[in-house]
């Protein structure tokens, strides 16, 4: 959105200039199934958001934080291979960022949750 700005310069000239205002980018949509990898560590997966240029994931203990930051990745995808215990419920939130400064950063994404598997998943476990 671009909007004409009139204002005095050194007296009484009157100066018009232009300001374009960036919408923010919009918030990712998280995937809410309960993915894990294989070593069962928690999995993200976001769709891509419009001028985004890389995401910012946030983990907490709690679904009312508080959040620490996890990772900055331009990739639309997560796994949390750090400080993971088995049988943990984390939850997660991304936003959207455009490292070109052109865009405001989104809003958090909706607050996904995951439950770690089993410390040393064999097929053993399985039975």
């Amino acid at each position: 959105m671009t909007y004409r700005v009139k204002y005095k310069y050194g007296g009484t000239t009157l100066k018009t200039i232009k300001v374009r205002v960036a919408k923010p980018l919009n918030a990712p949509k998280v995937n809410t199934d309960n993915q894990l990898s294989e070593a069962g560590l928690p999995m993200l997966h976001w769709d891509a958001v419009y001028n985004a240029t890389k995401y910012k994931v946030y983990r907490s203990t709690s679904a009312n934080g508080p959040y620490k930051w996890m990772c900055t990745t331009a990739k639309t995808t997560y796994t949390n291979t750090l400080s993971v215990e088995p049988g943990m419920h984390y939850y997660y939130k991304v936003k959207a960022v455009n490292n070109q400064n052109k865009y405001p950063d989104s809003g958090y994404s909706a607050v996904v949750e995951r439950v770690t598997g089993p410390a040393n998943k064999t097929p053993e476990n399985d039975i």
